[in-house]
């Protein structure tokens, strides 16, 4: 009965590395599905969710959005009057 690293030719860290990277993408790409989800973007989560991008397509989008969203939160403190 042949090994892991036999029968891919992989070593142990790859494997390892590779298990990460993907566990990485899950996490972010869920992230940014929901986040476009909550925010009716259908344009951003059709990407999402059909182009690979090892977790770069779905980082542009929180880091964007998240700019938006700071953008908006100092707007609306200064659009309230002072008491």
């Amino acid at each position: 009965m042949e090994t892991l690293t036999q029968s891919t030719s992989m070593p142990y860290w790859a494997i390892i590395l590779l298990i990460i990277a993907i566990l990485v993408d899950l996490v972010v790409r869920g992230m940014a599905l929901w986040k476009a989800a909550r925010n009716t973007q259908r344009l951003w989560f059709i990407a999402l969710l059909f182009i690979n991008s090892m977790a770069i397509l779905p980082i542009i989008y929180l880091l964007t959005e998240k700019k938006k969203e700071e953008n908006k939160n100092q707007s609306e403190a200064t659009d309230q009057p002072t008491v």
